[in-house]
């Protein structure tokens, strides 16, 4: 029987119905903001964090509202200040302050977790420019913004090290990775934006929090590792042509300067076969689908764009090839999983 399966009964202290501290007389305390669309009365992170030995306070925000106004607590309204004096007086009680959220919850934590010296911060997928365009505020919020951008804040805190995690799939994630220092970035190949989803079936997001305390993280992600932290340059261009705002030729121009087995050339591929099919070029968009899906055959969204081009160009579909690379795991992701469904619907189950 383990630590953790001894850990005694949480006692529950809510504060609001968007703060919520589990105390079990730890010296240890997690502090977990929820992402979006969390109901109220409701937290991220509860089940998940329920047998770990430690402290816990869970924060919500009313409308999917960043967090950059505060949580609502019983002190009367809202505000960031309020709410980094709560979490500084908490912090204040405990050996240890650890940090963590996803997409919303990731800005939340990146923004508190400056203002609290010490604390260890994990962020997955953080809206680094608040408000980005194709970025998940601008879709998902329900408050004015945009929120502050976490760029500058990062500058001007040399000694907030937060680790930081993207998936190379979302190229506004990317984007953000041009203003934060690469040697606390981990970007994961073939991941989405919901990270927390596809650690958890990984690994079980529980097993982050030891992790996180002992420095371990780099080493535990290690085989979900990409490079893309290492060409920001490709990160703007895939940013710039999502937007539509760099010529399709530039684009082919910066793909031949990449290594051939380079599997990052698949996502430069596939976004300049999405380009000709918008331009109607469909024998070119297929030639850079293929390219990308044999670059990097993991890629699901590359197989089906090959797959349904060569479809609607030759009458059948192609003989599959997709079914030896599906990622267990990543299926837990539901962008994910909808490509594989794509896929499955035009070939049929596997014979």
């Amino acid at each position: 029987m383990s630590a953790r399966d001894l850990a005694p009964p949480a006692r529950d202290e809510r504060f609001s119905d968007w703060a919520l501290l589990r105390r079990r007389g730890a010296r240890r305390l997690v502090i977990a903001f929820s992402g979006i669309d969390c109901k109220k009365g409701r937290f991220a992170y509860y089940d998940v964090l329920a047998r770990q030995d430690c402290d816990q306070l869970l924060l919500n925000c009313p409308d999917n509202g960043w967090f950059f106004d505060g949580v609502p607590l019983e002190r009367g309204d809202a505000s960031r200040g309020q709410t980094l004096d709560f979490l500084r007086e908490l912090a204040a009680c405990y050996d240890e302050v650890l940090m963590l959220g996803g997409s919303m919850g990731a800005y939340g934590a990146l923004l508190y977790g400056a203002g609290l010296p010490g604390a260890k911060v994990l962020a997955m997928s953080p809206e680094i420019y608040g408000g980005l365009r194709r970025g998940f505020f601008l879709r998902c919020a329900g408050v004015a913004g945009p929120p502050p951008g976490l760029s500058a804040l990062l500058a001007r805190s040399p000694d907030f090290r937060p680790w930081i995690l993207v998936g190379e799939k979302v190229a506004s994630d990317l984007f953000c990775l041009t203003e934060v220092p690469p040697a606390r970035v981990i970007s994961l190949k073939n991941c989405p934006h919901t990270i927390p989803a596809y650690l958890e079936s990984r690994f079980g997001l529980a097993a982050l929090i030891p992790a996180l305390s002992e420095d371990r993280l780099e080493p535990m992600l290690a085989p979900l590792r990409g490079e893309m932290s290492r060409y920001p340059d490709l990160a703007a261009l895939l940013y710039l042509l999502d937007l539509g705002r760099l010529p399709v030729a530039r684009a082919m121009g910066y793909l031949g300067t990449l290594p051939p087995d380079l599997y990052l050339r698949g996502y430069l591929a596939l976004a300049i076969a999405r380009a000709f099919e918008r331009q109607d070029r469909p024998d070119m968009a297929l030639r850079l689908a293929a390219e990308a899906r044999t670059v990097n055959p993991g890629d699901m969204e590359a197989q089906a764009l090959h797959d349904r081009l060569w479809t609607a160009l030759e009458g059948r579909p192609p003989a599959p090839r997709f079914r030896a690379h599906v990622d267990a795991d990543l299926c837990a992701v539901r962008a994910y999983r909808a490509q594989l469904d794509q896929l499955e619907a035009l070939h049929g189950p596997a014979g």
